[in-house]
């Protein structure tokens, strides 16, 4: 058993990362491929994130979205699609802001800037976000 956040998935072997780790870590390499190519900026990103694909499969995973758009349509879209995607780990970006003192929440300065933000009543924010979420989803 693997604690994916809120319920337990069974593993059929080990691996690094486990599954919800690789699928983050395989999502945030493109973001940061779309990053790097000037694509979009962050705050473009995130809402990519939050309001489509994080959305959508926080009520059916990707493999049910594809069985619900059609597998033969995901098909065609995956064969366009695919060659364009990030095939390497681009982490310059990461390195740089690091490099840079620029850690995120924890230094006041990453992709956004925190200054003057109370960092600790936005981290509650979140909690209490994820946990209604959870919620909704009982």
């Amino acid at each position: 058993m693997y604690d994916c956040s809120f319920q337990p998935i069974v593993l059929n072997k080990e691996a690094p990362g486990f599954v919800a780790n690789r699928l983050q870590g395989a999502l945030f390499r493109e973001v940061l491929n779309i990053l790097e190519q000037g694509i979009a900026d962050p705050e473009a990103i995130d809402t990519a994130v939050k309001m489509g694909v994080g959305f959508r499969w926080a009520v059916t995973g990707p493999l049910e979205t594809a069985d619900f758009g059609g597998l033969d349509t995901f098909a065609l879209a995956a064969a366009s699609l695919v060659p364009h995607l990030g095939t390497t780990t681009p982490v310059a970006v990461l390195q740089e802001k690091a490099q840079a003192g620029h850690l995120g929440v924890k230094s006041g300065k990453g992709f956004y800037d925190y200054t003057g933000v109370d960092t600790a009543e936005l981290t509650e924010q979140r909690d209490r976000q994820l946990i209604r979420l959870k919620s909704l989803k009982s």
